[in-house]
């Protein structure tokens, strides 16, 4: 979860200042490392854990800094005024992706997981399915649209561009997971630079008494860089 402390409506430009925050969720949801966070340049990340499906509400239980108007919540860029948190018993799961260089193979491998929560222990452990259609896009971010006539390729594969407001356009790709982790990997290049997100959608079939599920997943964002700059002299 994304934290930000807004300095304009737009959430546009950040306060930078002091600001430690105590946070709250419902439903048995807890804060990883605690409820407590402090904000860095005006933002931060904190994880959170739940064990069993359900929502959770999320809100901001106290604050070292008055603000002039209550929490807003977003989920995947749209407003959520109830500012609840889905968990669900099965869903996707993406490796870390590291920053890139822009018209490059990316130099390991993303990986994508199916995985569902052990009834007995609450850990998430692999659903397997063989060959599945996987629904790929990227986001771009920042700059907030992507620019015309640039790629992202899934091992050698162009995918949907969407921009920072929303993701509706996806690609899909036919994807082979492992019988053992239900996990396929990838490589990843984009021709372009600057901050990116990659999204996935999967639709399961009911097996073994599970229900037919969609599912849906993000990436960390991360940085497409330049491959170089040349500077030449120009003789006059």
């Amino acid at each position: 979860v994304t934290i930000k402390a807004c300095a304009n409506q737009a959430c546009s430009s950040l306060y930078t200042g002091n600001v430690t925050l105590t946070l709250s969720a419902t439903n048995g949801a807890s804060w990883v490392g605690g409820d407590s966070v402090t904000l860095t340049n005006g933002q931060a990340i904190k994880s959170l854990n739940k064990v069993s499906s359900g929502e959770t509400k999320l809100s901001v239980a106290s604050a070292n800094v008055l603000s002039s108007n209550s929490e807003v919540c977003f989920e995947n860029s749209v407003q959520d005024s109830a500012c609840t948190f889905s968990f669900a018993d099965t869903g996707l799961k993406f490796s870390s992706i590291p920053n890139q260089v822009a018209g490059l193979n990316s130099p390991s491998k993303v990986q994508l997981q199916v995985i569902k929560t052990d009834t007995e222990t609450g850990a998430c452990v692999a659903r397997v399915t063989p060959t599945a259609s996987v629904k790929f896009a990227y986001q771009c971010t920042d700059p907030v649209s992507c620019i015309a006539g640039q790629a992202f390729t899934v091992d050698g594969s162009a995918i949907s561009s969407n921009p920072e407001s929303a993701v509706s356009q996806y690609t899909a790709l036919t994807r082979s997971f492992d019988s053992v982790n239900a996990r396929t990997e990838f490589t990843i290049k984009y021709t372009d630079v600057g901050k990116i997100r990659l999204h996935a959608m999967l639709e399961l079939a009911a097996q073994n008494g599970q229900p037919a599920l969609t599912l849906q997943q993000q990436s960390n964002e991360f940085i497409v860089r330049p491959d170089r700059i040349i500077v030449q002299s120009v003789n006059r």
